[in-house]
């Protein structure tokens, strides 16, 4: 499927839009744990408009990395010898490394996916190690600030540790920075979860799903192929990275015959939206909210108060159980586009993630970013079957050519051999290999699947 852009710089601020509603929102007065300050809430933060070009030379900046906290497995510390690990070393843990665009100054951590990945880690300990070695797993994570230079360090720190063995559910900005030094080394980046280009391009990237660029889609489409609107209205945040994204709406429903009816932007922290509702909603009988959580709530008060009640689209990635919850009775009704089966499906993927999560963490824990955290996981444990060695070129060697990663239902089963279907400006992005979501319903503060479909947004159905 083709999916047009002015320029292919601009699908790096369409992938980004969604992050930055929220962080704008935490700068709000956000102050619960685990609330909208999480990046639970959040898609991806724009890169600078320069991240083309060479970072700088980051070898003596700090990068705010740090180790998984001890709790997250009962696995015993890695040794310290400096040698890659191998199956004899059967005491050992596996050593992977999570690159995350996470920063101190905008209160931006990724919670959710961060438990995910920590309760499976522990799950794999607890039973038969990672690939059935007996060996668990050990995270180390590498916090970026959102600095392409610490970025590219945390590649580095990656690739010149022997003991590391791949990189596993990575979320940065900065791809193009990163994945060419991974690329080098021949170390996979297991189940990223894409913000960028090169996530779409590096032989080296594995991701579960295509991140935002679908849900985005989904936004605009689930209100076309559920609620049945044909006269849509995008609201959105009044920054460039929101409004490039609307093009992204505007083209998954190019297929359905359909044009968007009015896009209306709203400042951050702005609460009489009234006016912007009140256009939005002309003519229009279904609107997509690409907005921060609390701007939602302002819009759907603003038009149950006006009397002109619509469906109302948008991504699930913009809201935690915190922020449903928030939204109480206001956010019924409200159709979401998810990356992943929703918790109310009744398929093995689903109950074995829940039951993870309810073990070693918590449900409440439980959202589209800890399920990308999970399935990163689930990834590596089925790279690692079968090696006698649990090194970077044999996770490697397994990933390219697995042609049927069975996530139970979470996700559609997966063929990595061959090229996924989204071209963008003419460039092929052949490792977004899964472009589907699932359309669900918030129903009393909870999200609830509407038939368990897999979607295409960029298709028609």
């Amino acid at each position: 499927m083709v999916v047009n852009r002015s320029s292919i710089d601009r699908l790096r601020v369409v992938l980004a839009a969604v992050t930055v509603l929220a962080l704008l929102a935490v700068g709000c007065g956000s102050d619960g744990e685990g609330s909208s300050a999480s990046a639970s809430d959040a898609g991806p933060v724009p890169a600078s408009a320069d991240d083309d070009a060479p970072a700088e030379d980051a070898e003596d900046v700090d990068n705010g990395s740090d180790e998984a906290d001890e709790e997250a497995s009962d696995a015993p510390e890695a040794s310290d010898d400096g040698g890659e690990t191998t199956a004899a070393d059967t005491n050992e843990p596996v050593r992977v490394m999570v690159i995350l665009d996470e920063s101190d100054a905008m209160g931006l951590t990724y919670t959710t996916k961060r438990a995910a990945m920590e309760a499976t880690a522990s799950d794999i300990a607890t039973s038969d190690g990672l690939g059935g070695s007996g060996r668990p797993v050990e995270l180390e994570y590498c916090v970026t600030q959102f600095d392409p230079n610490l970025a590219q360090q945390c590649a580095r720190e990656a690739v010149d540790d022997e003991s590391i063995v791949a990189v596993v559910g990575m979320i940065t900005n900065y791809p193009d920075l990163v994945n060419p030094i991974l690329e080098e080394a021949g170390m996979a980046s297991v189940g990223t979860e894409p913000y960028g280009l090169a996530d779409g391009t590096s032989p080296i990237s594995f991701p579960v799903s295509a991140g935002y660029l679908s849900s985005v889609a989904g936004m605009g489409t689930i209100l076309a192929d559920v609620a049945g609107a044909t006269q849509i209205s995008v609201v959105h945040a009044d920054v460039p990275s929101a409004q490039a994204s609307v093009g992204t709406i505007r083209r998954a429903l190019e297929p359905r015959g359909l044009e968007l009816v009015n896009t209306i932007a709203i400042p951050i922290g702005k609460a009489d939206v009234s006016a912007e509702t009140a256009a939005a909603l002309e003519n229009s009988d279904g609107l997509a909210l690409l907005t921060d959580p609390a701007t939602a709530s302002n819009v759907i008060v603003a038009m149950n108060q006006q009397g002109n009640v619509v469906p109302i689209g948008a991504s699930s990635g913009q809201f935690s159980a915190e922020s449903l919850e928030a939204l109480g009775e206001q956010g019924d009704g409200m159709l979401l586009a998810n990356w992943f089966a929703t918790d109310d499906q009744d398929v093995p993927g689903v109950k074995e993630f829940l039951r993870i999560m309810e073990t070693y963490d918590t449900l409440d824990h439980s959202d589209d970013a800890a399920k990308s955290g999970y399935t990163a996981m689930l990834l590596l444990d089925q790279a690692a079957q079968g090696l006698e060695t649990i090194d970077r070129a044999g996770l490697l060697a397994n990933l390219q050519v697995m042609d049927s990663f069975d996530t139970g239902g979470l996700a559609p089963v997966i063929d990595f051999t061959q090229p996924g279907p989204l071209v963008v400006d003419g460039t092929d992005l052949p490792r977004f290999v899964n472009p589907m979501v699932t359309y669900g319903r918030v129903q009393d503060a909870t999200l609830v699947t509407i038939d368990g479909t897999f979607i295409d947004p960029f298709e028609a159905p």
